[in-house]
């Protein structure tokens, strides 16, 4: 009996050890969790040899889309890593960067010198990536619509970030194939200003950069949520038409969009805010006239220059109220000698800047001083 008992007590220690092991895994797990605030797309989740990241599903949001490992790269011995994602050895030093909204990011992370390659000089604005490309430093891989994929491959970059426009795009398992990693951006499928500019913790994660993507993030969300301060208690909300015809289509964005929040948080009646979608909406001219003919204003963007130019596009245009009462406002004020738009670019990590513009344009008596940034007045 007392040999019985004895190892019934070691059994015990043994059992409660290892409980306390696991919640001891369980509190670092959790202590060193990043904090996503807003964006319901992406989680970072930090263990003790590497990072977690999961990507969902825009359409499907129960689903993991992806699945990244990010593991630094003094750590020799893999087997501990799970093998149900891409794992990544960071920081990574050799990037490829395909939309003007990651260069934005890598820009506000200090990290244009790891750009190794991006997708066409004539949509860029930030003249430091110019230069580099006028210097062969930074090549191009994604000329007319297409990816040079032997290029890529040979050029063997850590990580390429693309622009997911669909859950996962056949061209990009290509590469994975041939053992280069590719990230995919959604950060356009995000409802509000604030989760897209988190996208820039999701990037700054492969640079092992979280305490600087944390520290801009959070100015950011502070003087965002001052601007809120000063709209909440607007009562008189004018209302807003955006975006313009693009050959026989208006795309206007959907009442669930970071748009529309956008719209809604600037203190206006956005025309479309009581729709169900968060993507755009592809509307005829005749649609758009019977809704928004009276709309307070109009905010687009287009190649236009001026009033003029824009009526040119599009002689029809003169049929809203807007138009008339030169309540016109496009956000080409920091365009280069291609037309690149910063907008675009830096605009993704400057969403408080944007409420800014918008809240002046809306409401020029609460922000008296501020200058428009981003936005010009077409009249």
């Amino acid at each position: 009996m007392l040999f019985i008992r004895n190892i019934v007590l070691i059994f015990m220690i043994f059992l409660f050890a290892n409980c306390d092991n696991t919640k001891q895994k369980q509190n670092i797990e959790q202590k060193t969790s990043n904090q996503i605030k807003y964006s319901s797309l992406f989680d970072i989740n930090k263990f003790e040899n590497y990072k977690k990241i999961s990507i969902f599903d825009p359409w499907n949001k129960d689903k993991v889309l992806k699945t990244y490992y990010l593991v630094p790269n003094y750590i020799s011995d893999l087997k501990n890593i799970p093998n149900d994602g891409i794992i990544v050895r960071t920081p990574v030093k050799n990037v490829i960067a395909l939309s003007s909204t990651q260069i934005g990011i890598l820009n506000s992370l200090k990290q244009i010198n790891s750009i190794k390659a991006v997708a066409e000089k004539k949509l860029i604005y930030n003249q430091q990536i110019r230069d580099l490309i006028d210097e062969g430093k930074i090549k191009i891989v994604h000329e007319s619509m297409s990816l040079d994929f032997e290029k890529v491959i040979n050029m063997k970059p850590d990580v390429v970030f693309a622009t997911g426009w669909n859950t996962v795009d056949s061209k990009f398992l290509r590469l994975e194939e041939a053992g280069i990693p590719t990230a995919y951006i959604y950060e356009w499928q995000e409802n509000s200003p604030l989760a897209r500019a988190e996208w820039l913790k999701f990037i700054a994660a492969f640079f092992d950069d979280d305490k600087k993507a944390d520290s801009i993030f959070n100015e950011i969300d502070k003087n965002y949520k001052q601007l809120l301060e000063l709209t909440k208690s607007i009562a008189e909300k004018p209302s807003v038409l955006h975006g313009s015809m693009i050959k026989d289509t208006w795309f206007v964005p959907g009442g669930k969009s970071y748009v529309a929040n956008l719209y809604n948080q600037a203190a206006a009646n956005y025309i479309w805010k009581d729709n169900d979608d968060k993507a755009s909406l592809s509307l005829s001219f005749e649609v758009v006239l019977s809704k928004a003919a009276n709309a307070d204003f109009w905010i687009f963007s287009t190649y236009a220059k001026n009033k003029q130019e824009f009526e040119n596009s599009n002689e029809r245009y003169k049929l809203f109220a807007a138009f008339i009462n030169n309540k016109l406002y496009s956000n080409i004020k920091r365009l280069n000698i291609d037309g690149a738009n910063d907008y675009w670019e830096s605009g993704i990590v400057k969403p408080d800047i944007i409420l800014k513009d918008v809240i002046k344009i809306l409401h020029p008596k609460v922000l008296k001083e501020h200058q428009l940034f981003y936005f010009e007045h077409f009249n």
